[in-house]
Parts: C-alpha cells; sequence; structure tokens
C-alpha cells in the first residue's frame, strides 16, 4: 500500500470531513492514521469540532425564529440604550 506524508494525511482528513473518501483512498488514510499520532490527534480534533458545530447549528434553529427588521431594530435601540446609561 502507498505511504502517504503527513502533509497528505491531513488534507485528506479535511476532504474526508467535507466528502467520504472512496475505499482505496479511507484504506490509505487509514494505514497512515494508524502509525501516526500526530495525524490520528489531528483528525480526532476536527472530529470534535465538526461534532460541536452541528450541535451549535441545531441548538441555532430550535431556539431562533427569524424576526422583523423592525424587531431587531427595537431590541438594538434599547440595547443601546441600557449601556447609555452603565
Amino acid at each position: 500500500m502507498p505511504q502517504i506524508t503527513h502533509e497528505e494525511a491531513r488534507r485528506l482528513i479535511d476532504f474526508n470531513a467535507d466528502q467520504s473518501l472512496d475505499t482505496t483512498t479511507g484504506s490509505i488514510l487509514d494505514t497512515h492514521l494508524n502509525g501516526c499520532t500526530e495525524c490520528r490527534r489531528y483528525a480526532c480534533e476536527l472530529n470534535q469540532l465538526e461534532n460541536l458545530l452541528r450541535k451549535m447549528k441545531q441548538n441555532f434553529h430550535m431556539r431562533h425564529t427569524p424576526q422583523q427588521l423592525d424587531q431587531i431594530k427595537h431590541r438594538s435601540e434599547g440595547a443601546a440604550f441600557l449601556d447609555s446609561k452603565m
């Protein structure tokens, strides 16, 4: 099986976060990750970041509903008023 560099492995890890790798390329990356603590750590950190962003996105959509421009302006004006009093 061909060897890949750390740079190539990181590019594949990044690509894999967005799209699935084909079987052959995935196997090459897995082989590299099995023997490389540094790249394995990078892949784990990227995976944790992706999971956190997904959770944040879900929470954002659940909590926030679209608002009219006048509602946003009203909230903004209220915040500016409070800031001027502090």
